[in-house]
């Protein structure tokens, strides 16, 4: 992840943030991929700000590096907070009919209460997914333009790019030949540098003498007759292979989601998170060809 040309830093500010605690982009991608279309993505800047903050009024205390200078003597000022800021109970909710206001007012009709913040541009045939402050928008290539100008009337919104870094997964935009003969444009989730940095987290907390080898399966030898059940719980590189796996292959998904509580009563270099760690390093690609159609 460190060589990866999409690394980049971030910070925000958040409200108690001590308490920091769908898939339709995939629709999207398939979208993208049809004749004489094309998929972008865009970030909003400081999404949840963009919102004002409504109900109770509330106040907080600044740090001290951020007090204005007519603060100074005063033991804990505080200032009324009016934007919807990270880490507020509500701020997510007044980000979301914010930003759902101003999609609908730029013409973009939301497709159902069964895909929440997907929307689609009838006069432009655009399909747009708003996930949090990650904006990815498919549709006819001459159209895209218009859909960010649109969308930026009201929301602060990044340059748009093409196919890459989405929800922290890598997107790689290809084409391959049908059995047709004819040329098809292709999606894959590239999580290879993702899975890396899990295995070498790994290997530095088991210490300079482990050695990962090559397994087919996450289950020790005792597991074969019954799999375990579980939920997902574990800690460590292991509590992060799901997210990675469920972005390509799905058995591999479930394998893990289900040892994953199993893990979490065991020492971080114990068997089992061994041999959950050398499955990735066991020469299975964490690319995953996606949606594809004939261009």
């Amino acid at each position: 992840m460190k060589k990866s040309p999409g690394r980049k830093f971030k910070g925000r500010v958040v409200f108690q943030g001590n308490r920091v605690v769908n898939q339709s982009w995939e629709a999207a991608d398939c979208y993208g991929c049809f004749p004489g279309h094309k998929t972008e993505i865009a970030d909003a800047v400081q999404a949840y700000i963009q919102a004002r903050l409504k109900g109770n009024r509330c106040w907080i205390c600044l740090p001290p590096e951020r007090r204005p200078d007519g603060a100074a003597g005063m033991r804990r000022p505080v200032v009324e907070l009016l934007q919807a800021l990270y880490g507020h109970p509500d701020s997510g909710s007044f980000w979301e009919e914010h930003c759902d206001k101003y999609c609908k007012e730029a013409g973009f009709e939301p497709i159902g209460i069964e895909w929440p913040s997907t929307y689609r541009h009838p006069a432009l045939g655009l399909f747009l997914v708003v996930y949090v402050d990650d904006f990815k928008l498919s549709g006819p290539a001459e159209n895209l333009k218009k859909g960010w100008a649109l969308l930026r009337k009201n929301l602060i919104i990044d340059k748009e790019t093409g196919p890459g870094q989405y929800l922290g997964c890598g997107h790689e935009q290809g084409t391959l030949n049908m059995p047709d003969g004819s040329l098809a444009t292709s999606i894959s989730y590239n999580m290879e540098s993702f899975w890396d940095s899990c295995v070498e987290r790994y290997k530095d907390l088991a210490g300079p003498n482990v050695r990962i080898k090559v397994v087919p399966t996450p289950f020790l030898v005792e597991d074969s007759e019954k799999r375990p059940a579980g939920a997902p719980c574990a800690h460590g590189p292991i509590s992060e292979c799901p997210w990675c796996a469920h972005t390509f292959t799905p058995t591999v998904y479930k394998d893990l989601d289900e040892l994953n509580r199993k893990t979490k009563k065991e020492k971080p270099t114990g068997p089992l998170l061994g041999r959950i760690a050398s499955l990735p390093s066991g020469g299975n690609s964490a690319a995953h060809g996606c949606e594809s159609l004939p261009s």
